[in-house]
């Protein structure tokens, strides 16, 4: 990785290395956002395209719908070829976390 973060920075000039370098310095929250971005634009492109609800396949060009979950730092990207899947997925979810709560609360009883 770093060999290729040096061939990537080999050609720029003194002053974009300089803007590169304040910016880290400053946190590098515009690097960490456009790395994340970047993410995204490689996940919709290596995506099977398949719904996760019911396996059927999803054109993208006509309707369809992406729900965009997780914590900041680790988005999840699934796409749904119609409502109902969706919202199926999205009570799946509800009630994994309804479990989760249930359990943390018999823990902290006990």
């Amino acid at each position: 990785m770093k060999d290729k973060f040096k061939a990537a920075i080999g050609n720029w000039e003194y002053h974009d290395v300089k803007l590169l370098e304040k910016e880290l310095q400053t946190g590098g929250k515009g690097i960490k956002e456009l790395l994340e971005q970047r993410m995204i634009e490689i996940e919709e492109k290596e995506s099977n395209n398949v719904c996760p609800t019911c396996n059927d396949y999803i054109n993208k060009e006509e309707n369809h719908y992406t729900l965009v979950f997780g914590s900041k730092h680790f988005r999840k990207r699934a796409n749904f070829c119609a409502a109902d899947c969706l919202m199926y997925f999205v009570n799946k979810m509800n009630e994994l976390e309804k479990d989760r709560r249930k359990k943390t609360k018999d823990e902290i009883v006990k």
